[in-house]
């Protein structure tokens, strides 16, 4: 079985284990709520619930040890790359995107009942999610800092979230508990300008291989260099005319059966392959065939 309910009780670190645990809750989080509640059980928790306000939507699974929460990356793909922008918004501990903020918002208090629900507080809580849903995982780790204790962050081709001043944060609490995935040149962990990223970094080149920071570079600073306002405005004008052909191609992939995402890539057949390579890099199946590939390496 891929998914081993048991690791969620590890006493932290990382592990690949993890990696897949949360890789598969973040590809579950794009299908619907009984499809949501159906994998859940059959990876042993005894419950879960679906939150959806305005933009924003996940899920919340527990059973008497753990909880998880699963936050949905955007599903119009395409739309939401030509749209993205660099507001930022003031928070107590510096500047976040404005965004991904006001997406967290939409959630904040129905999220807030549900993790009071399933016992969050006395159990192993663990976040994640894949794109804007790693985004939102990140808010929620800065936001509620003082409210919870999040036992694990995994995080998946997601977008920079934070200014320099807001990093440190996120620093010294969540050191060896925050692990963010970068898939070869995922266009996402790219952009928006201005900001920056956090967590430790594990980056994959096209082979499945791991890229190391040199000696003295942090792992926040390490990873794909952000795009800057001129080059990410070039990349949008590129892609604005095939953005319904970006947006079905990532929800086919997204919400496709786990095991047809864990497939070789050529019986997918994406039809942007070779057009972007970029945009092709963040899908989520890429992420799951490689984090899948290392566990069965492990053992």
């Amino acid at each position: 079985m891929k998914f081993k309910l048991s690791a969620f009780r590890a006493t932290g670190g990382f592990s690949w284990q993890l990696a897949m645990n949360t890789a598969l809750a973040s590809k579950v989080a794009y299908f619907g709520a009984s499809e949501i509640g159906r994998e859940t059980r059959s990876w042993g928790f005894s419950k879960a619930e679906f939150f959806s306000q305005k933009r924003t939507q996940g899920f919340v699974a527990w059973d008497a040890h753990c909880v998880l929460v699963g936050f949905r990356g955007t599903k119009e793909l395409g739309d939401w790359l030509t749209d993205l922008n660099a507001f930022r918004a003031e928070v107590s501990y510096g500047k976040v995107h404005k965004g991904f903020l006001e997406a967290f918002n939409d959630v904040r208090t129905p999220l807030w009942q549900l993790l009071r629900d399933a016992g969050a507080g006395s159990k192993k809580l663990w976040v994640t999610g894949h794109s804007l849903g790693g985004a939102l995982s990140t808010i929620m780790a800065g936001e509620w800092l003082d409210q919870l204790k999040i036992h694990g962050i995994y995080t998946y081709g997601q977008p920079r979230v934070v200014n320099r001043q807001a990093m440190e944060r996120y620093r010294q609490p969540y050191a060896n508990r925050y692990f963010r995935f970068v898939n070869d040149d995922d266009i996402v962990p790219k952009v928006p300008a201005l900001l920056q990223h956090v967590g430790q970094i594990l980056w994959f080149n096209s082979k499945g291989d791991l890229k190391q920071a040199p000696a003295g570079v942090r792992s926040e600073d390490f990873g794909p260099e952000a795009l800057t306002e001129e080059e990410f405005e070039a990349f949008r004008m590129m892609i604005r005319g095939i953005r319904p052909q970006i947006n079905r191609e990532h929800e086919r992939v997204e919400e496709a059966p786990i095991e047809e995402n864990l497939a070789p890539e050529e019986s997918l057949a994406p039809v942007t392959r070779g057009i972007l390579p970029s945009v092709r890099d963040h899908f989520m199946d890429k992420y799951l065939q490689k984090i899948w590939a290392k566990l069965q390496s492990q053992s």
